[in-house]
């Protein structure tokens, strides 16, 4: 069966500085940042399942939310990134 890939993205809102770093190394082992707290990720399904399962493991599920979002083949055709503006490392690093 050929490596068949899709495309994830990954938003999160998490509270504690501690678990932010952790969720962030978690999706950037996946895929890139595309602002502070979003990633989009093209990985398998069987990827994406260890994504979740670990981010899962590591949030406080009274304080934050993850949400991954699954993109169909047709919708990450669709997919328009405008602009240029990138962030700076500074704004990327949780202190």
């Amino acid at each position: 069966m050929p490596f068949e890939s899709t495309f994830f993205v990954v938003a999160y809102d998490i509270a504690s500085n501690s678990r932010r770093r952790q969720a962030e190394a978690c999706a950037r082992e996946f895929g890139v940042r595309l602002q502070r707290s979003l990633f989009v990720c093209q990985i398998t399904d069987a990827e994406a399942n260890t994504l979740s399962d670990r981010v899962i493991r590591l949030i406080d599920h009274e304080q934050d939310r993850v949400a991954v979002y699954r993109l169909c083949a047709k919708d990450a055709a669709r997919v328009v990134i405008q602009g240029g503006s990138r962030l700076q490392e500074s704004e990327l690093l949780v202190t």
